[in-house]
């Protein structure tokens, strides 16, 4: 799973630029001020410390804008799931079986129905589909009436039709 923050990462460039432009700026400033012939005994390290200044506000102000927004952007990152067996598969919805086993005849299927509710969720490190529970083979397991995550992919017992759209 890789995760881009956008929004965060165009900040981050812009105060690049910012520092960029910052070191440039007191280059091109001392260069102005050393052939001003209006200089007028002031004193150049003075001047260029009230160009620092303005500029570092800049900075502090893009510094806090960036912080401000990292917390703002938190839930809306950008996720990527390496195509997963299940991914995008069902939509928010849709009533789908998981099934907690494969069938095999001779025994009970064991699964759970649900109505979609989340697509875009992670439990425990894991891709899942959120469901509401409409129906449970094993009545004993309690699922029913429960929000349920459905794996969108299992890295032992994978098969076809392990999740299907009823």
């Amino acid at each position: 799973m890789t995760t881009i923050n956008k929004a965060t990462y165009g900040i981050r460039l812009n105060s690049n630029k910012l520092i960029e432009d910052f070191s440039h700026t007191v280059t091109v400033e001392s260069a102005v001020w050393e052939d001003n012939e209006y200089l007028d005994g002031m004193n150049l390290d003075l001047v260029l410390s009230a160009v620092i200044t303005e500029l570092g506000d800049k900075v502090r102000d893009l510094v806090s804008e960036v912080m401000l927004l990292e917390m703002e952007m938190e839930d809306e990152e950008v996720n990527t799931t390496d195509g997963l067996k299940y991914e995008d598969v069902f939509i928010v919805g849709d009533l789908i079986r998981a099934y907690d086993f494969q069938p095999i005849p001779g025994r009970p299927d064991m699964f759970v129905e649900g109505v979609v509710t989340g697509t875009l969720t992670t439990r425990e490190g894991a891709w899942v589909y959120t469901i509401l529970a409409t129906n449970d083979s094993e009545e004993g397991l309690g699922r029913k009436g429960q929000e349920v995550y459905v794996p969108m992919e299992v890295s032992f017992s994978e098969y076809a039709g392990r999740i299907v759209k009823i």
